[in-house]
Formats: structure tokens, sequence, C-alpha cells
């Protein structure tokens, strides 16, 4: 057999025996843990964008008190509003779980789909400000959601540098 024959066997990227049922249950458990986190979270951000702050410029997307009379002077209620805007990030995290749940079912045993589609899975749901309710006090979620955040975060990062073959590009990394 050519070198090159010997080379592309031994990188191989495909999962196989104990290592695909590790990857697919790490997998299973991120996607679980994200998306119940995600849940939680959706009430605290309608909650939090509801609720009008005393500045005049608010964090995080809520209103001010000017912003919520001029909102109201458009006909337009502050609960639409939080509504509204709940919907749209909740429209994005299924978004990135829909991409990340066809790339697991179609190539979870790849090592890279795999890790992408994990990548996508966590990422898409932190990339919302709606799990940042969960890091504020009472703090009951703050260390599984703070977990799952870092990883997507730095998976978007690690991705750069690793793909297509998981060798670092470039090559001084």
């Amino acid at each position: 057999s050519s070198p090159q024959a010997v080379s592309s066997t031994a990188a191989s990227p495909s999962l196989r025996g104990r290592w695909l049922f590790f990857g697919q249950t790490a997998w299973l458990a991120a996607a679980l843990l994200s998306s119940c986190l995600f849940i939680v979270s959706v009430y605290g951000r309608f909650q939090e964008l509801r609720s009008a702050c005393e500045e005049a410029v608010c964090g995080n997307g809520s209103l001010s008190w000017q912003n919520a009379r001029a909102l109201e002077d458009l006909g337009l209620s502050v609960n639409f509003y939080a509504a509204y805007n709940v919907a749209l990030e909740s429209v994005i995290a299924v978004i990135f779980l829909a991409v990340a749940v066809l790339i697991f079912w179609r190539k979870s045993e790849d090592r890279m789909a795999l890790f992408f589609s994990c990548m996508l899975l966590t990422f898409g749901m932190y990339a919302t400000p709606a799990v940042d309710t969960l890091l504020a006090p009472p703090y009951v979620f703050w260390l599984p959601s703070h977990v799952v955040q870092v990883f997507g975060f730095w998976s978007v990062l690690v991705a750069f540098y690793v793909f297509p073959d998981w060798r670092l590009e470039p090559r001084w990394t």
C-alpha cells in the first residue's frame, strides 16, 4: 500500500467502539443540559425584558422608562416587546439546535462533525442573552450554565484553528 493510504487510515476521522459511544453520550448530555438550561432561562428573560430600568440606557435589551412610554405611544405594550424578543431569541436557538441535531444524526461517527455539532449546540444556546439570566442571583444554575457557556464560546475559537483535519493551522500555533 502507498504511504498516502497508510497516513489517511492512521489519522482516521471516524470514531469507533467505545469512543463513538462516549462521544455520542457526551453530545447527548450536552444537548440535554443546554436545552434544559435554555428553557429554564426563557421565563427569566421575559421578566427581565418586561421590567423597565431606571437608567437612560439599559443593559441586555431592557427598556428605559422613556423607551417604554415611547413604545406604548406606538400602541405596543412592554409585554409585546418582551415576548417578541424572547421569541426571536428562541428561534435563533432552535435553528442552531436543529443544525446541530442534523449534523449529529447524519455524521456522529466523524470526530470533526461531532465537535462542530456540539459547538453549534452549546454556542447557539448561549449566543442569545436569555441564558445570561441564569448567571444572576440566586445562582441556582450558575455552574452548569457557566460551564456550557464557556465550552460554547471556546469551541468556536478552537474550531477555527483545527478545521478541517484536527491539525493546528497556522502551523506555529
